[in-house]
């Protein structure tokens, strides 16, 4: 084993434009690298000193029997590859101990996770981050020099050396800690997701430029607008609390200028013209989508294409891939059709405009187009069926669900969402109409996690579907007792927890197809899912958590918040865990896809939510056999119902 850690100097902004870009911008440059052979302490080689390779290190890099064992590989091989690039850094060679983390229940992060699983002799230098800000980047603009250096920092540059080697020996010593059984069963997957982080996805690079252009102009329109019509009471439409003010003094009252409260006032009759000719301003103001446009930019590389894009295991309780750069999972859905959206970017091409009163939107809807696949190819994609539904149902063998799966799929059985309402309220399908059918949806989305009125309220509210209190928890029961199956696999969950717990090391089954079981030498709660993969749970619990009006005996664990992406402890439930469970499993079976895809001859270049985007050469595009790759049952889920639906074309869209 090779354990290297490298630090490097750019005028590029690694956050900003991603490894791939950053790794070859002109002013960047590998000033340490820290490198340990298999046992032997670790070392740093300066390279700012301009000295030739270490002779271990280069014997070492010569010889393939040695893996390379490094912290984020899409960061340090994509490096080594440009900077280094007569040593072989193929793939297969290399060990990623950031995937290792993820994959046992840690962050992401080495620093967090070294902190966590080592004593504090061996965690990280503390003042770590401040020299990675004063040696990786520029010098402040009033520094007398460009930049940080060995010669003008001597001091803090051999705590930054030693920063380097410590970063190598925490590394080695946490990984020798951590279970790579689940590391070792992604391994292929994860291979597969660094190659399709090495292909990257094209980008339009001319249209995004136009789109940059429009928006500008559409913003100086719309402010100097916003300004005359408030008699430049108002300037810009980060002024919230003057905007407020202003609305306040037309006579019409609101609390704040959030989205919601505008949009509620938009949609309020009584709302003088004056007023909503400003807040609709404000609304389109808001709605900009200049930053992705530019993050496309500043993040495709010379190629054209933009790499780098998906965290593999990013998503640390289900395994899910998570976005990075431009975050594809996060673009908004369209209003426009796909055909309108090709018609927006050729105007655009052909030198035409777009209204100010609409740019932002119309950006906001063409921002998928803005993959754009090279003359000769296509883009094939696909997205498998209500995938979490099929898993959830199939988990908790809810069989009158399976069937209608299996009957729909056939064009024998009646639409899901139908069926659902149908089963709720005891209404013959063929009476469910389409206020019926929306409900029926907003219950499958928001209620198959134990989710009660507020889950039904704040999914409704996407769909355009708005109910009481009284008739959102009247939903909640039918669905409930509709689903046997599923509500006694939510306590089933968190009985096996307490009991695992209880007795460590015995395994307890949770509903068809996943078992539980606690560890108590690695403190660790390990979820088998059905494919044979572990979702970890770190010092897990049973105790009494405190809500605002309640106590209640839970689950909690330790992991990485959600929102705040902070470790902290997190308290937990039977539908919370189901919910991990179902997430988790849906992932298992879009990389089963993934794999028969690439084993097909798929050229994938990404996933996005539950659909697979590859590319091919226009002449072989093949629709149907992607969906039937996607479409293939895993042989650990007999009896698992599984459809996809595809398209192909030249622009991403959804």
């Amino acid at each position: 084993m090779i354990w290297i850690d490298l630090e490097s100097f750019s005028e590029a902004d690694l956050g900003e434009v991603g490894a791939y870009t950053y790794a070859h911008h002109p002013s960047t440059e590998i000033t340490l690298l820290g490198f340990a052979i298999d046992n032997t302490p670790a070392k740093v080689w300066d390279i700012t000193r301009q000295r030739p390779v270490p002779a271990d290190l280069h014997e070492a890099l010569l010889n393939p029997a040695h893996k390379c064992v490094a912290h984020t590989v899409g960061f340090d091989r994509t490096m080594l590859m440009a900077k280094l690039p007569q040593y072989d850094w193929s793939l297969e060679r290399w060990v990623d101990t950031a995937v290792l983390c993820a994959t046992d229940g840690l962050p992401l992060d080495l620093d967090r996770s070294t902190h966590i699983v080592l004593n504090d002799d061996q965690a990280k230098v503390k003042d770590g981050k401040r020299l990675v800000q004063k040696f990786c980047k520029p010098a402040p603009r009033n520094h007398k020099a460009e930049r940080y250096t060995r010669e003008n920092s001597p001091e803090d540059w051999a705590r930054f050396i030693e920063y380097c080697r410590m970063d190598v020996e925490s590394m080695r010593a946490m990984a020798r800690q951590l279970d790579p059984a689940n590391y070792e069963l992604e391994y292929e997957h994860w291979l597969i997701n660094m190659r399709m982080n090495d292909r990257g996805i094209p980008v339009d690079r001319r249209s995004c430029e136009l789109f940059i252009e429009q928006l500008a102009e559409a913003e100086r329109v719309m402010t100097a607008r916003l300004r005359e019509l408030t008699d430049y009471k108002v300037s810009t439409i980060k002024q919230s609390v003057q905007l407020r003010d202003w609305v306040n003094a037309q006579g019409y009252s609101i609390p704040n200028v959030q989205a919601a409260t505008i949009e509620a006032a938009l949609s309020d009759p009584a709302l003088p013209p004056l007023v909503r000719d400003v807040l609709s301003i404000r609304q389109s103001l808001a709605k900009s989508s200049t930053a992705k446009y530019q993050k496309m930019l500043a993040a495709s590389a010379a190629d054209g294409r933009l790499h780098g894009m998906l965290q593999f295991y990013g998503a640390s309780r289900t395994g899910r891939e998570a976005g990075r750069l431009v975050q594809p999972q996060n673009f908004k859905r369209p209003g426009m059709k796909p055909d309108a959206v090709e018609e927006v970017v050729g105007l655009l091409n052909e030198g035409k405009s777009l209204l100010p009163e609409t740019a932002f939107e119309a950006a906001s809807d063409c921002l998928r187009a803005m993959f754009c696949a090279p003359e000769g190819q296509l883009f094939v994609v696909a997205d498998l069926s209500n995938i979490e539904g099929r898993v959830l149902a199939w988990l908790a063998g809810e069989e009158w669900k399976l069937q209608a799966f299996r009957d729909y799929d056939r064009g024998e059985g009646p639409d899901i969402y139908k069926l659902s309402f149908s089963k709720s309220f005891g209404k013959p399908v063929e009476d469910v109409d389409d206020d019926d059918r929306q409900i029926g949806k907003v219950q499958e989305l928001a209620l198959g996690f134990g989710g009660g009125v507020g889950a039904f309220h704040q999914m409704a509210a996407g769909y355009g579907v708005a109910v009481t209190d009284a008739r959102a928890d009247e939903i909640k029961v039918g669905w409930r007792a509709a689903h046997p199956a599923i509500v006694a696999l939510w306590y089933q969950a968190e009985r096996a927890w307490q009991a695992a717990l209880n007795k460590p090391g015995t395994a307890y089954k949770i509903g068809e197809h996943c078992q539980i079981v606690y560890r108590a030498a690695t403190d660790r709660m390990r979820l088998r899912l059905p494919s044979g993969r572990y979702l970890v749970y770190y010092k897990p619990r049973y105790e009494t958590v405190v809500k605002p009006t309640w106590e209640t005996e839970s689950p909690t664990f330790w992991g990485v918040d959600s929102v705040t992406k902070q470790w902290r402890k997190i308290d937990s439930w039977g539908g919370t865990l189901v919910e991990n469970i179902t997430q988790a499993a849906a992932r298992d079976v879009l990389w089963h896809g993934v794999t028969l895809a690439e084993r097909t001859g798929f050229e994938c270049l990404g996933t996005v939510h539950d659909e697979i985007i590859a590319e091919m050469d226009e002449d072989k595009a093949d629709v149907a056999l992607l969906e039937q790759c996607m479409a293939t049952v895993p042989e650990w889920a007999p009896g698992l119902p599984l459809a996809a639906a595809g398209w192909s074309g030249r622009r991403y869209r959804k």
